[in-house]
């Protein structure tokens, strides 16, 4: 059996995403994150579009 354990560094939007689809495929991902605590505010991206 292969290993499946996988460790993601940052819990920012990528990393719990990523830990999501990597657990629906049968691995065991683990999110690490150096931040003390969690964030009150998030970064001014628009991920909509143009409209």
């Amino acid at each position: 059996m292969r290993n499946r354990n996988v460790l993601i560094s940052g819990a920012g939007v990528a990393g719990p995403a990523l830990a999501w689809w990597l657990r629906r495929y049968g691995f065991a991902p683990t999110v690490v994150e150096r931040a003390p605590t969690l964030r009150d505010g998030g970064y001014k991206i628009d991920i909509r579009g143009s409209r």
